[in-house]
């Protein structure tokens, strides 16, 4: 819960949280807060089980654990409670395979798109072996158009909520086929550059392989954007390390809406199953969205984000997708907190996004409205919420590169490169969180 209204400091944590018989849990204090210097406090977690250090709490359920109370309490020097936030641990028995299969559907945007999380959660439920070891389940099949068997998913650098439901030629995003200035490094993702016209467009998604760059208008348009010229060259204006200029040699605009069907002029999750061949219904539906909705805000500070419209587009898809699949189970994530560092390297200070201390707010409020919604009597027979932040260890999880400590100095340090997009350990984090939410659906079957 927030903190009472005597209490200074800002704190959530989700009505309860998932973990699974030999799984070990861990929440981190530094990201249940947007506090400047969480750990500027005496925290102390009162808990029947678990272990306690300075930077995490940790259990790992045993055989026979049953649900029990957690709060987390932060005392100033003088003892003062300052913040408290409590929340119920869900014990979780190892899920069985289930009688007939079930189809999976993880939907998202940037942090999806890769498809490291959502190959993760496949390998830990289907897979066997490995570290975590894989339970070996059957009858669970990943579904989508993007990424490979055994693990699709549907995920789209720079998508929001309203992408999902839009026509599926409205997406004004565009790939460029690079013949020189090719861009590699994590840290220029987000930055900001013109064409030959003085439209600017942000750099959203980095494929070296493929030779190509994925750009979105910026800011993002009121009404239908100008085009990408089909060939030149996009020169830096702000944000990200690699300033040489882009050479491009071709254009494609992004994939549209998977789920839009043209004869109904609306979305259909039929249609979608039927045009790429997979059989069953939708099952299960885990939705990873938010982060680019917020930061679509331009025209105000992120700390005076409003969720209405968020959770209205929200509303409107859970509402398309009830209505085909009455009986799909949907779960909808908060984002992760990630490093200061990050938004300081990919935004430069006229942006609001820069502001690390707003965003990280933001995030948090953006993660109480969508406990609120599954919640909320309209959607709580269907509709859960897994809090991913505080599972997150934004300390470590982030891409980092070593740099020169100061412009005069030897010493090197690392910092963070990316505002928003974790490392390949940031991520198996992730798909921790939802293998556990995973498993509580799947015993809720």
């Amino acid at each position: 819960m927030n903190a009472g209204e005597n209490q200074r400091l800002k704190l959530f944590l989700p009505a309860d949280i998932d973990t699974v018989v030999g799984d070990t849990l861990e929440i981190f204090y530094e990201s249940l807060t947007s506090a400047v210097t969480p750990l500027r406090y005496n925290i102390v977690t009162v808990a029947d089980k678990g272990r306690s250090y300075h930077l995490k709490w940790v259990y790992t359920a045993q055989p026979g654990d049953k649900d029990f109370p957690l709060s987390i309490r932060y005392y100033d020097d003088f003892g003062n409670l300052v913040g408290q936030a409590d929340t119920t641990v869900r014990v979780q028995e190892k899920a069985v395979s289930p009688p007939a299969n079930v189809n999976i559907l993880c939907l998202g945007a940037s942090c999806t798109a890769g498809g490291e999380w959502v190959t993760e959660v496949q390998r830990r439920l289907c897979g066997t072996g490995g570290s975590p070891e894989g339970l070996g389940l059957t009858n669970i099949t990943f579904i989508g158009s993007c990424g490979r068997k055994p693990a699709r998913f549907e995920a789209y650098g720079g998508w929001t909520w309203n992408s999902y439901l839009a026509n599926a030629s409205a997406s004004p995003n565009a790939w460029v086929y690079v013949l020189s200035g090719m861009k590699t490094d994590p840290a220029t993702q987000h930055s900001v550059w013109a064409d030959s016209n003085h439209n600017q467009w942000q750099l959203e998604t980095l494929d070296a392989e493929g030779d190509r760059l994925k750009f979105k208008p910026y800011p993002p348009p009121a009404g239908k954007p100008t085009p990408l010229p089909p060939e030149g060259v996009l020169t830096w204006v702000s944000g990200g390390a690699d300033s040489d200029a882009i050479r491009y040699a071709g254009t494609q605009p992004e994939k549209g809406n998977p789920f839009w069907s043209v004869s109904r002029n609306a979305v259909s999750f039929g249609e979608y199953l039927a045009r790429n061949k997979i059989e069953g219904g939708i099952d299960l539906c885990l939705i990873g969205l938010g982060g680019n909705d917020i930061f679509c805000q331009k025209d105000r500070e992120v700390s005076g984000a409003d969720f209405t419209a968020i959770l209205r587009s929200a509303k409107t898809f859970l509402d398309a997708l009830h209505a085909e699949f009455p009986r799909c189970r949907v779960v909808i994530s908060s984002l992760q907190l990630p490093d200061v560092d990050g938004y300081g390297e990919n935004y430069d200070c006229k942006t609001p996004i820069s502001n690390a201390f707003a965003l990280k707010n933001a995030i948090i409020d953006m993660g109480a409205a969508y406990q609120g919604l599954a919640a909320s009597p309209e959607y709580s027979s269907y509709v859960g919420y897994v809090n991913l932040a505080c599972q997150y260890d934004g300390r470590n999880g982030g891409r980092f590169q070593e740099r020169p400590a100061s412009q005069r100095s030897p010493v090197r340090e690392p910092i963070c490169i990316n505002a928003l997009h974790p490392s390949k350990d940031g991520y198996m984090m992730i798909a921790d969180a939802w293998y556990r939410k995973i498993i509580a659906s799947l015993n809720q079957q």
